[in-house]
């Protein structure tokens, strides 16, 4: 399923992968990470705050920053400025 993108070709496909900091975790997991890294333009409001202690989704973070190398590839600019 390509999410709504049509493409000239059926067989194109996509992928973006950085596995700098990739863990694994299981099918029941929660997904909470305490890696707080990473570039600031690309840094979700949970990993920004200051609550360090309780860690943050990191497949939804992981979500946060398609959408920012989206925005990024669409525009050719950081969403907001720092």
């Amino acid at each position: 399923d390509n999410f709504g993108i049509k493409f000239i070709h059926s067989s194109v496909k996509i992928k973006i992968c950085d596995f700098g900091l990739a863990e694994i975790f299981s099918k029941k997991s929660d997904y909470k990470s305490n890696k707080f890294c990473g570039k600031s333009c690309y840094k979700s409001p949970e990993v920004t705050s200051k609550n360090k202690r309780k860690g943050f989704n990191a497949k939804l973070n992981d979500i946060w920053c398609l959408g920012v190398c989206l925005f990024m590839m669409l525009i050719g600019s950081n969403p907001w400025s720092k």
